[in-house]
């Protein structure tokens, strides 16, 4: 990702002995602050795409993922797709997997981000939270964006997660 941020730098993380580095760089264009930068847990996109959940978001929650959605980037892990496929097929979610996957390739801000080595790396580092938690706050950290999750256990871990 390119950056002309004048503040970038690269922060190191220890986490249970295993050190991993990434690039954060803070700011958007002309070094203004970007918030618009957010990855989406499960339950996160699940209660926003469901419009009868959407009471389920906290007001900051669904105004910044309001706000991405029509400036900006929703990062979205592959392995929130595969939850909400399962969540789907099982019953327990009322969307439509197809319909759901269809919105998200065919609107500009949603990115689907695979799993691969760089978020990997970090997940490693991140002991404590299930696979799944692991791999949603690695793609967080990775494309410098804020997490917007109400799952208070990824709070310990750096990056910004928003409720």
């Amino acid at each position: 990702m390119a950056s002309i941020c004048p503040e970038e730098k690269r922060r190191a993380c220890v986490f249970e002995g295993t050190f991993f580095q990434y690039e954060y760089h803070g700011c958007g264009p002309e070094g203004s602050p970007n918030p618009l930068e957010v990855t989406l847990d499960t339950h996160a996109l699940v209660w926003y795409l469901d419009s009868s959940l959407n009471d389920r978001l906290s007001a900051l929650a669904l105004q910044t993922i309001d706000d991405a959605e029509t400036a900006g980037r929703i990062h979205l892990s592959v392995i929130v797709l595969a939850e909400i496929l399962h969540l789907s097929e099982k019953g327990r979610i009322n969307l439509d997997y197809s319909a759901l996957y269809r919105k998200i390739v065919d609107s500009a801000p949603y990115v689907i981000e695979s799993l691969t080595p760089e978020v990997l790396t970090i997940a490693v580092g991140l002991k404590g939270l299930e696979l799944h938690d692991r791999i949603i706050l690695a793609t967080a950290i990775h494309t410098q964006s804020a997490l917007i999750s109400k799952d208070i256990e990824l709070r310990q871990y750096p990056a910004n997660v928003i409720w």
